[in-house]
């Protein structure tokens, strides 16, 4: 008798135990994908890009035609409004970086990748911006380069031919592509109010007597050009020239 009730007892268990293994295998399966899912990480959010560092040369300008030289000087003027109008460039001011440029053009006052590069290099920037405006018939020919200052990444150009009368958005589109082309992604640019290329003539006359570009340098000689961009748009004035020549722009910071 007490073998008959162990074997009934044995034969219950198995059939409960059948029974149950669907529930226990149901079970172990929802464990384990809990576990998997907080096993993974939460997606950590991707870190806010840092501005790109740029470095500002003067443009190449066509030594056969002297009157236009000033261009020079209003390129990277250009180029600065341009660049002010995104957070996501920083560029080094102009004051500081013109004796180094100086010594990297050397007498010939020009460019190329190498000489840019290196500029770059010099100055702490990742790229450095050179160009050029030339004439073509009634027109403008403008041609940018970003050069990077790692031999590894490659440089971008930006070419464009507009009336000389409009040729400042071609400058904030040249900002624009670049930047596409670094992150791959759409460009909010700020609106900025459009500056003549003519009128900047005086001005860019004035940054080539004040860091000697063509002329001999005459430091601290702009103050009436100073004071006027400095009502005007005080932060470019600031970027362009010295606030530790200029007091007008050390005024009100």
């Amino acid at each position: 008798m007490p073998n008959r009730v162990n074997y009934l007892f044995r034969r219950r268990s198995a059939v409960a135990g059948r029974r149950c293994l669907p529930v226990i295998l149901a079970t172990a399966v929802l464990i384990l994908f809990l576990q998997a899912a907080c096993s993974k990480k939460a997606p950590v959010p991707a870190a806010a890009a840092s501005a790109i560092r740029v470095a500002l040369l003067p443009f190449d300008t066509p030594m056969e035609n002297q009157e236009f030289r000033w261009t020079a000087m209003a390129g990277p003027v250009l180029m600065a409004k341009a660049g002010a109008s995104t957070s996501d460039l920083e560029i080094t001011p102009l004051w500081q970086t013109m004796s180094t440029v100086i010594a990297s053009a050397g007498a010939s006052r020009t460019f190329n990748e190498e000489t840019a590069a290196s500029t770059a290099v010099w100055l702490g920037a990742k790229w450095a911006v050179m160009g050029t405006i030339k004439p073509v018939r009634s027109s403008l020919a403008l041609t940018m380069d970003f050069i990077p200052s790692k031999t590894n990444e490659v440089a971008f150009r930006y070419m464009k031919t507009r009336k000389m009368d409009t040729l400042e958005p071609a400058f904030l589109e040249a900002v624009r592509q670049f930047l596409r082309y670094q992150a791959a992604r759409p460009v909010l640019m700020k609106k900025t109010r459009e500056t003549g290329v003519e009128s900047l003539k005086e001005l860019a006359e004035a940054l080539d007597r004040e860091y000697g570009w063509f002329t001999e340098a005459e430091p601290g000689k702009a103050q009436e050009v100073v004071a006027r961009l400095a009502r005007t748009d005080m932060r470019l004035a600031r970027f362009l020239f010295n606030p530790g020549v200029y007091p007008v722009l050390a005024e009100g910071k």
